[in-house]
């Protein structure tokens, strides 16, 4: 087998995070009683907002608490909103812990995987209360026992910490065995090909990549993992 250690990415990847997104905004701004504005709107908004935030995090720009609520407050902002961006975030967080939503084809994939007893780990940048929430009540804690958190370790993506983290914790010595999947560039790509580990760019939507990283794979579906593998 080319590889035999397969480190995942978790949102956009295995979850669907834009439909975890979707409910936790609905829920809490109904929970604030917003009105006047369409969930749409605010949604959209957000998300590029939390895009950018996100962005900032990978550059070492802003850290994981203030990023919980700043993307909040600057979504308010925009709209004129007198709401408190703390409280509102922790309601927001509320929800999203119980949107375990995956994309399709994650429980074949992950099936398969377990099939062929690879070794595999979830590595995730992200609060480890929403993610070990998320993971534990979705079919993901079914097949994958290994979690690396960015918030639990100190380091995320695309640092090469938590991909020296990840290799330690999985006793994996031979760097030519391993293999990132996910769907961010500038997340699990750039960190990936700077750890000098081999790449597989989820790419479900066929996004234009623009940029200069060259992932060493790129799969439009979670299932051409098997050719990959093999």
């Amino acid at each position: 087998m080319k590889y035999n250690l397969i480190l995942l990415d978790a949102d956009g990847t295995l979850f669907d995070y834009d439909k975890a997104e979707l409910y936790s905004l609905k829920n809490a701004f109904k929970e604030y009683k917003v009105k006047g504005i369409p969930i749409k709107i605010l949604s959209k908004d957000y998300r590029e907002i939390n895009n950018q935030i996100w962005k900032n995090f990978e550059n070492n720009e802003i850290d994981l608490e203030a990023l919980r609520f700043e993307r909040f407050k600057r979504l308010f902002d925009m709209h004129n909103l007198k709401i408190d961006c703390y409280k509102f975030s922790e309601t927001y967080l509320k929800y999203l812990t119980m949107a375990g939503f995956v994309l399709k084809n994650t429980k074949k994939i992950l099936k398969y995987l377990e099939k062929i007893n690879i070794n595999k780990a979830i590595i995730t940048n992200g609060l480890k209360i929403i993610q070990r929430s998320r993971i534990n009540k979705s079919i993901l804690s079914n097949y994958i026992k290994n979690i690396i958190i960015s918030e639990e370790i100190g380091v995320g993506k695309p640092e090469k910490g938590i991909f020296e983290y990840s290799l330690k914790k999985m006793n994996q010595k031979d760097k030519s065995k391993v293999i990132i999947v996910g769907d961010s560039l500038t997340s699990d790509i750039l960190g990936g090909i700077n750890f000098g580990i081999d790449t597989c760019w989820f790419n479900p939507n066929g996004l234009i990549n623009d940029t200069d990283l060259i992932p060493t794979y790129e799969i439009r579906n979670i299932l051409e993992l098997k050719k990959i593998i093999k």
